[in-house]
């Protein structure tokens, strides 16, 4: 490239050795220039190049000053050949490219660049005589702005290109001894320029960088498979085992598998691309860092065992064939951040694989402080994340997009019960947030965290799901497969999340010890479902629930707590089954059929206060149960307010309700109820003229006293309890402004309005 006044740094990015935003300036820094005879090169950069005894010792070298025109200046020395890489050319300390950026002749004496160095530039043009075999090893370098003097041998050293140890780059000749020749140099950093590099294995068994141009997979820096025919598990294309190691700006062209049904392994694909192996004492490798890196097809493309301290960031994992775009096991310290995961595919379950990524432990190990954020995994045959573990700890899962994966979102999940003293099977502060999940089918799982154990000690605890947004694009569910799925929690909080189009919204098994679920907006079949036995302390607090069936449906549960729910149903509000002693306070519930339905497999004992009730048929129908208090609340219905079936028991307390009831009585004891204990007091409410406050088609008795209502003109008929009040809703003058039903069984006027 001819020279032109540009930045070190642009001149990088537009040559495209290393992107900008990919590496940070002190990576930059470390990148150096080196060329080679067959013209490939990569632009770094070059410190200082001086004239007359600067900078490179032992050199030959002829200064110039550019004038903005001048484009062929003679040179103080003979140059021994025309081949532009014999030398080293600077303007203003930024090293120009051998391949376009100038001419030598042998003729003239001179250098001729492509276009015109600028005004006051410093040319520095230097020959290291390499052609007549002088050996500059002993040569140093001063960087600019510093005055330690290093061996030249020992700068180049820094970096290492990989196609000075032979490699050739042309996607057909076997590159493996070359690039495995760089590793082994011992240099901080070894550079693969762009090309297409075919490798069966390469060995990492110390400290290296290894960087590539771009992990662009048309022209980029590619690592390719050589030969993998009939290899087995343990074949990898670069295995590293050692601390310190990081890979950037690198591709992956993985051969795709061609019978992926089959499990031998014999697929012309390796195993793993990359793997970092665990030590033989069950200890991990620490410091690794992976960026920028593309991978396409082949099996499992990352591997990481049991490392720890971990960056994965701004990757691409895709088209997998039976296996993980990315896997760890039992790692620490794992940060996943800016990573594509999607069309991951396995054709035969026995083999696994194919979620977007995949974290998992041995049965004496345990995972801890592992980040998945920003990422997006899409299209995979399994799960968009797969949590599956038997002990972890900080577990951050945050600002995904997880679409259009075939099984789960989010999955975090007991595969293997720990045995490690203090963390026994425990997830301990998992959160889930802010990610963004829309699945196909109302079949699928959105987020699933479940214990599949029921030994002692097996539980989570601090496990918060909030501000995420979930969403199905199809309503084709059968199932009870909720959108969040909550099993064996202990101190979980579900809060600000949205469900929208789900067959239920949250599911809940073995939930308990102070769970929230809070603040959610859900639009579901099911809202908020208590599917099992063992949940326990639960408060369902402020959600707004859209249902079509029923907002809150509870087949378990004791100690649960309902309130200050805004729940709109065609069905069911509240739909009451196995379980007892509930709290159901300050709710708004409109529903077009039961408000609260208490089901014939309930055990009793709830308190319904402060509610506002609609409802198109029942306030609050009492199938079976004994202890219910009703108070306070305002119940609105288009029949009965109050209904006790057959099954309802003993001690029911209704207090201070205010009832607008339309066709039928505030209150409903039914032919086949039998309980005591019945109290009917303090209430009021606007009635159909002619209907009891209390319709008893029962032999029950019960107590019914100061119940006002405020329907009647006339002397009322019906029959009420001592005490009960019914105001005029017409008063006139010569009329009673109320009546009063005595203890002698008749109604008696109050408060005759004078003329």
């Amino acid at each position: 490239m001819a020279y032109s006044s540009i930045t070190y740094a642009d001149k990088v990015e537009n040559n495209g050795a290393t992107p900008a935003g990919r590496f940070g300036a002190d990576d930059l820094n470390e990148i150096k220039t080196v060329t080679n005879a067959n013209g490939a090169d990569f632009d770094g950069r070059i410190d200082a190049l001086e004239a007359g005894g600067g900078g490179i010792n032992n050199l030959t070298s002829s200064g110039h000053v550019g004038d903005g025109t001048t484009v062929t200046f003679p040179l103080s020395f003979a140059p021994q050949t025309e081949v532009p890489q014999a030398f080293v050319v600077g303007i203003d300390g930024v090293l120009q490219s051998p391949i376009d950026a100038y001419t030598v002749s042998t003729t003239t004496d001179a250098i001729t660049f492509s276009s015109a160095p600028p005004v006051n530039s410093e040319i520095v043009v230097s020959t290291a005589n390499v052609l007549t075999g002088t050996d500059i090893s002993a040569s140093t370098i001063i960087s600019t702005g510093s005055t330690t003097t290093r061996l030249l041998v020992d700068r180049f050293a820094d970096t290492v290109n990989v196609k000075d140890f032979g490699a050739v780059g042309d996607g057909v000749t076997d590159d493996t001894a070359a690039i495995q020749a760089a590793v082994d140099s011992n240099a901080s950093s070894v550079f693969v320029p762009s090309g297409r590099y075919a490798i069966s294995r390469v060995n990492v068994n110390s400290p290296v960088r290894i960087v590539g141009e771009s992990r662009e997979l048309l022209n980029g820096s590619v690592l390719i498979p050589y030969d993998t025919t009939g290899q087995s598990a343990s074949n990898t294309m670069i295995n590293i085992q050692s601390d310190d190691v990081s890979i950037g700006n690198i591709g992956f062209d993985l051969i795709a598998s061609p019978n992926p049904n089959d499990e031998n392994l014999d697929q012309g694909t390796p195993y793993y691309a990359v793997r970092v192996l665990e030590k033989s004492d069950n200890l991990g490798y620490a410091r690794f860092e992976f960026k920028n890196l593309h991978f396409d097809k082949g099996r499992n493309q990352l591997k990481l065992e049991n490392s720890e301290d971990v960056l994965v960031e701004d990757c691409i994992f895709e088209n997998a064939d039976n296996g993980w775009g990315c896997a760890s096991r039992s790692g620490k310290r794992q940060t996943y951040n800016r990573i594509t995961s999607r069309n991951h595919n396995t054709a035969n379950t026995s083999v696994g694989g194919a979620d977007g990524i995949k974290i998992s432990t041995d049965p004496d190990t345990y995972v801890d402080d592992i980040k998945i954020t920003n990422c997006t995994f899409t299209g995979n045959s399994r799960d968009g994340i797969d949590v599956n573990l038997g002990s972890g700890r900080n577990i951050i899962i945050s600002n995904n997009l997880i679409e259009d994966n075939d099984l789960t979102g989010i999955e975090v999940k007991k595969g293997i019960l720990s045995a490690l003293v203090g963390v026994d099977g425990e997830y301990q502060d998992l959160i889930i947030s802010d990610n963004i999940i829309k699945m196909n089918s109302q079949l699928q799982v959105c987020i699933n965290c479940q214990n599949t154990y029921s030994e002692d000690g097996a539980i989570y605890r601090s496990v918060n799901i909030f501000n995420n947004h979930l969403e199905y694009i199809l309503e084709d569910g059968s199932s009870t497969d909720p959108a969040i799925k909550l099993e064996g929690i202990t101190g979980g909080r579900v809060l600000g999340n949205s469900i929208v189009n789900a067959r239920v919204g949250i599911g809940v098994r073995e939930l308990g010890s102070g769970s929230v679920i809070s603040n959610n907006i859900i639009h579901a079949w099911y809202g908020i479902q208590l599917q099992t036995a063992g949940v326990t302390d639960l408060t369902i607090l402020s959600n707004k629930i859209v249902s079509t069936d029923r907002c809150i449906d509870t087949n378990a549960g004791t100690d649960i707590r309902i309130k200050d729910n805004e729940l709109t149903s065609d069905l069911y509000g509240i739909f009451l089954g196995v379980g007892q002693d509930y709290d159901i306070t300050g709710n708004i519930i409109k529903s077009n059929d039961y408000a609260i339905r208490v089901d014939d497999t309930f055990s009793g004992g709830a308190l319904f206060s402060s509610n506002i009730i609609t409802s198109g048929s029942y306030g609050l129908y009492i199938s079976t149960g004994s202890n219910y208090t009703i108070v306070d609340n305002y119940i609105s219905s288009d029949t009965w307010g109050i209904r006790f079936d057959t099954g309802a028991g003993n001690n029911h307390i209704i207090k201070r309700n205010d009832f607008h009831i339309d066709a039928q009585s505030p209150v409903y004891l039914s032919s086949g109820f039998s309980g005591t204990g019945v109290e009917v007091v303090e209430n009021t409410g606007v009635i159909t003229d002619g209907q009891e406050f209390i319709d008893n088609d029962s032999a029950a008795t019960f107590k019914a006293y100061r119940n006002l209502r405020g329907d009647a003109t006339t002397t009322p008929t019906m029959s009420a309890s001592t005490g009960d009040v019914i105001y005029n809703s017409d008063p006139t003058a010569g009329s009673y402004s109320r009546w009063v039903y005595t203890s002698a069984g008749s109604w008696k006027g109050v408060d005759l309005i004078e003329a």
